[in-house]
């Protein structure tokens, strides 16, 4: 039988956007960065009533935005769908943050001999507000049977292996501002997953490193290790994941201890370059 890649992809979570309330936040720029960031490799073109639904930002305010990210270059707006993109100014940004990432450029080799010894999707993860965001990653070149995540992709923060990662080694006063997010966005659900980043957090202070099962995903397990580099910021984490079917609990065991080796040589190889 042919194998197939998954279909599952990460959904949009129509909640409001999160805008700081420092007083030193400005507030226009945090509504444009927000409406720039509902775009995704599976959302290309969007019109105002989407952002607005996604982002929670009015919809005559999305309009007013729109028209200045487009005199920007950062938009582009096509008359016949009567929808936005992202443009070559939007684009820009995005190449020149990853050309001049160091840690993508060390992760990247760990990761595809990680997808391939066990024909897994491995991923650098970072967080952005309370997703998971691919910062790089790689497909397994044996098979099919892995994830349609992508660099830029976006998984909840709480409920996944690469998630609770991430939470496990913010310092503990940020952890609890963010579990108030997490609580607004998950609703009365936050009461079953709070629980279960507890246990990922215990479980990496133990074997370093986190299991999930069935988590943003029915089908969907993974397993993840945070990285901490000496002089390296922010709290960033591997993972592996894959079909439940094929992702096993004894397979996730081997897979995290493999994981907590590779973050220990990644994590070395970044304070090498620092202090270079």
């Amino acid at each position: 039988m042919t194998e197939q890649r998954s279909t599952a992809t990460p959904q949009a979570t129509g909640k409001p956007a999160q805008v700081s309330t420092d007083r030193a936040f400005v507030v226009a720029l945090g509504k444009g960065l927000c409406i720039l960031e509902a775009f995704t490799s599976k959302s290309i073109w969007l019109g105002n009533a989407e952002i607005a639904e996604r982002t929670g930002i009015p919809k005559p305010t999305v309009s007013r935005f729109s028209k200045a990210l487009i005199a920007s270059g950062h938009l582009y707006y096509s008359p016949r769908r009567r929808q936005y993109r992202l443009d070559v100014g939007a684009l820009t940004l995005g190449y020149a943050g990853r050309a001049g990432n160091s840690v993508t450029d060390v992760v990247r080799g760990y990761l595809q001999r990680l997808a391939d010894d066990f024909n897994v999707h491995a991923a650098l993860i970072g967080r952005d507000k309370t997703n998971a965001i691919h910062l790089e990653v790689c497909h397994s070149s044996n098979t099919l049977m892995t994830l349609q995540l992508e660099i830029g992709s976006r998984i909840p923060l709480a409920g996944t292996a690469s998630g609770h990662a991430l939470l496990a080694r913010v310092p503990e006063q940020e952890r609890e501002f963010l579990y108030g997010y997490l609580a607004r966005r998950h609703g009365k659900r936050w009461e079953e997953l709070e629980p279960l980043v507890a246990k990922s957090i215990e479980d990496i202070a133990k074997y370093g490193f986190t299991c999930s099962t069935h988590g943003w995903q029915s089908d969907i397990n993974g397993v993840s290790v945070p990285i901490v580099a000496e002089g390296q910021s922010p709290v960033l984490a591997i993972s592996c994941g894959g079909p439940s079917r094929h992702l096993t609990p004894k397979k996730m065991a081997i897979i995290g201890e493999r994981l907590v080796e590779e973050a220990a040589k990644i994590m070395d190889a970044l304070s090498k370059r620092t202090s270079d």
